[in-house]
């Protein structure tokens, strides 16, 4: 407007709404609505004409549905517990009863029966048919607990034969076909060659062997009514066999060509003789068969001291320097070796072998201890089985122990139960119990750790004080150190894991990379392997979670919540489902490939 000049000025004046202004502003445009099937409507009320109407699921297996219309849950609508979901193909259940087999279903069969006649050499006890003889690979034994008569009904020992005719009773061929040893009537031949050739040189015979089933002559024989007697050439005895007792004789003269290293009886010219005794070489190694028990022993005496290097009872055999040289009391101990079981007093069925193995054992019994300085530091043990290279080397009391390597169960002081098998294998135990090592290195950094199984080489390697765990494959569990009630299967499974507890893998690599993470479940290689800290995780298939580092997602299928690392409450049933899914959340997806 062009006033200019004109313009008058009327000073200050209010502004003010006027009602149809303010209608005008709120004005916009009017939507209309038009009813379908099920809704009227009636003025500005929208109304469902037909409530509660019913819903049909179609489809197979067990269904829950909870609330009521419109509001209500349809739950497993595929939960089927058999291979499909085919009402006609169920599971049943076999039973049997007598001769009837039946299944659920209600079908029954009756089976035939039958009956069996035992023969002769033949037993019947319940389903089970025995003979007296069991072949074992080319060989067949008897196995009758009783006796064995060969021409006679009633034998009177284990193995009796009586003969018929005047014909052999048992005969013995080489491989000529001539005869060894042949048993007749009334007496017994014993044939060794008697030829020339060097090496057939007869050194016994009762009858010379020729080469001629029949050239063989009497050389030597033995009957009741005589003694056999050899001398030497000055006419003295060398050799005397009476009818209780046989006699040796060598020169033990003071002549130094013919000083005697061998002798059972000095040889002198009364018949009574003097002392047995074994001299191998004068004055330094002496067999003695004095001992107190009646046994056999070899000792050293040429220092003023007794110094056992075997000694053999019927209670006891010890065989070597000092070996079981303490004990007091104890029956049937073999220990063999340099100090092996040298501080044993009081102790039964043991047997030790190796340079100082059981050296400071005390009491103890039931032990197997073989090898170099194997338990050497146990005092008080039962039931032990330690075999290896230094293995259990710092046992002081424990009991059932079954310790086999290089150095196995080396540090263990006080723990029992252990089973450990493989070089270095429970190395660093001291008390830990009821744990299975099974490998090279396998559970070796354990220190008091309980109730773990351990298979393959460094499986559970860094597991100090946890307890319960198990893992099966090469570095399973490897750094675990505290974590308890993991289940580990595969090579690397759970490798990274220190204190996570109540996991379980199944898997190469799976749960690889898990630290602290709790009550996660991995099946598949690969599955969750870089979780961290992740927990109550559930993935399924091979590469499910693989980058997952968050908690509380189902992943199930290959490939499935593929690069997922912080998303949380995600569920991803179908393989490449929530596949690309990085940091979402509270996702639910199914089928293949779904969402990704």
């Amino acid at each position: 407007v062009a006033g200019g000049a004109n313009f008058v000025d009327m000073g200050t004046t209010q502004l003010l709404s006027v009602p149809y202004a303010l209608h005008a502003e709120t004005a916009g445009n009017v939507q209309t609505y038009t009813a379908g099937n099920g809704i009227s409507i009636t003025g500005n009320v929208i109304e469902n004409t037909a409530p509660n109407q019913p819903v049909t699921i179609s489809g197979q297996g067990a269904t829950s549905v909870t609330g009521t219309y419109p509001n209500f849950t349809i739950s497993s609508t595929d939960n089927v517990n058999d291979a499909d979901a085919d009402p006609n193909n169920e599971l049943q259940t076999l039973n049997i009863n007598g001769n009837q087999l039946s299944i659920s279903s209600g079908n029954t069969v009756n089976l035939p029966t039958y009956s069996l006649t035992a023969g002769d050499g033949v037993e019947i006890n319940g389903n089970t048919i025995n003979t007296v003889w069991t072949k074992n690979g080319d060989n067949i034994y008897n196995n009758n607990t009783g006796r064995v008569g060969i021409g006679l009904t009633a034998p009177t020992g284990k193995v009796t034969i009586q003969g018929d005719t005047s014909n052999v009773l048992f005969e013995v061929r080489d491989k000529n076909g001539i005869p060894v040893f042949v048993v007749y009537q009334d007496s017994v031949h014993v044939y060794v060659s008697n030829t020339s050739a060097k090496t057939n040189k007869g050194t016994f015979a009762v009858n010379g062997k020729t080469q001629s089933k029949a050239g063989a002559h009497t050389i030597f024989r033995v009957v009741p009514d005589s003694i056999v007697e050899i001398k030497d050439a000055n006419g003295l005895p060398i050799f005397k066999a009476f009818q209780d007792s046989v006699q040796v004789f060598v020169d033990n003269s003071g002549a130094k060509t013919n000083k005697g290293t061998f002798a059972v009886n000095g040889k002198t010219q009364s018949k009574a003789g003097e002392r047995n005794y074994l001299r191998i070489s004068p004055d330094s190694s002496r067999l003695y068969t004095e001992d107190p028990n009646g046994g056999f022993g070899v000792r050293d005496y040429s220092s003023g001291t007794t110094t056992s290097y075997m000694q053999l009872t019927p209670e006891n055999y010890f065989i070597g320097h000092q070996a079981g040289a303490d004990i007091i009391n104890g029956i049937y101990n073999n220990v063999m070796g340099y100090y092996a079981g040298s501080s044993l007093t009081n102790g039964s069925n043991n047997s030790i072998m190796g340079y100082n193995a059981g050296k400071n054992l005390t009491v103890g019994s039931s032990n197997i201890i073989i090898g170099y300085e194997a338990a050497k530091n146990a005092t008080t043990m039962v039931y032990n089985t330690i075999m290896g290279y230094s293995a259990g080397f710092n046992l002081t009391s424990s009991q059932q122990n079954v310790l086999i390597g290089y150095e196995t169960g080396y540090s263990t002081t006080y723990g029992s139960l252990n089973t450990a098998i493989g070089s270095f294998a429970l190395h660093n135990n001291i008390i830990g119990s009821s744990n299975v090592a099974i490998g090279n290195n396998a559970l070796y950094s354990n220190t008091d750790g309980i109730g773990n199984t351990a298979t393959g080489s460094e499986v559970l390697y860094s597991n100090t004080s946890g307890s319960y765990n198990t893992a099966n494959g090469l570095k399973s569990l490897y750094e675990n150190i505290t974590g308890n009630n993991n289940s580990a299967f595969g090579y690397n499974s759970m490798y990274h894991n220190t204190t996570g507890s109540d996991n379980t893998s199944l898997g190469s690599s799976s749960l690889a990379g898990n630290l602290t993470g709790i009550n996660n479940t991995s099946v598949g290689s690969y599955a969750l392997s870089q979780n961290t800290t992740g927990n109550y995780n559930v993935a399924i298939g091979a590469f499910s979670l693989p980058a997952n580092n968050a908690s509380y997602n189902t992943a199930i299928g290959c490939y499935s919540l593929y690069v997922n690392t912080t998303g949380s409450w995600n569920t991803a049933l179908g393989g490449g489902c929530l596949r690309n899914n990085t940091t979402g959340s509270d996702n639910v997806a199914a089928g293949y490939s779904t969402m990704q």
